[in-house]
């Protein structure tokens, strides 16, 4: 499996909450310079998640380098979308990697938490691929992640979770004196 670059969109609103409230992350503050490794917090698999529309899970032949027993295909009109049932033990920044595998090249589509949405997630490898919207701050309890079509054309496999890495503390270290 490959990882991809992807570009994304995130509102204001979760910058500002993350200066607001400070940046640890859910596994706790890592020590200064020492590397991190993010924390697998959960894997769900699409063709567990509840389809919506045109949305079918395939499984045994298609696209090889699936997890589980399938994937879920049929992104193609606007009311199309996969959702999934999530926990999240304790409140913090997660990144959220969506496996999927583009059809005939680059798209994109709507990441919604609860209902609202988040961002968009992209793809261009005709292969399972790992695709992650990054630092969405989330409470402890249940949500409901979707996976809704904008361009649509894609496979999806899996859901999974890991925790943010830490923003690095020395951004707010402020050398130069103010002034009023």
């Amino acid at each position: 499996m490959r990882k991809s670059k992807i570009g994304l969109s995130v509102g204001l609103a979760a910058v500002l909450g993350a200066s607001v409230i400070g940046c640890g992350d859910a596994a706790g503050a890592e020590t200064a310079g020492a590397e991190y490794e993010p924390v697998l917090i959960g894997t769900y698999e699409a063709e567990n998640a509840t389809p919506i529309g045109d949305v079918e899970t395939v499984t045994g032949a298609g696209v090889s380098g699936f997890s589980g027993e399938g994937y879920v295909e049929g992104f193609e009109t606007d009311a199309d979308a996969c959702t999934f049932k999530i926990a999240i033990d304790e409140t913090g920044f997660y990144d959220l990697d969506f496996v999927s595998a583009a059809i005939n090249g680059y798209k994109e589509n709507y990441v919604l938490i609860d209902g609202e949405q988040l961002g968009r997630v992209s793809v261009e490898e005709s292969e399972f691929t790992d695709t992650y919207l990054r630092r969405v701050y989330l409470e402890t309890g249940e949500h409901e992640v979707t996976f809704s079509k904008y361009w649509g054309w894609v496979y999806l496999d899996c859901l999974k979770i890991y925790t943010s890495e830490p923003i690095d503390e020395k951004i707010y270290e402020v050398t130069t004196p103010l002034c009023n």
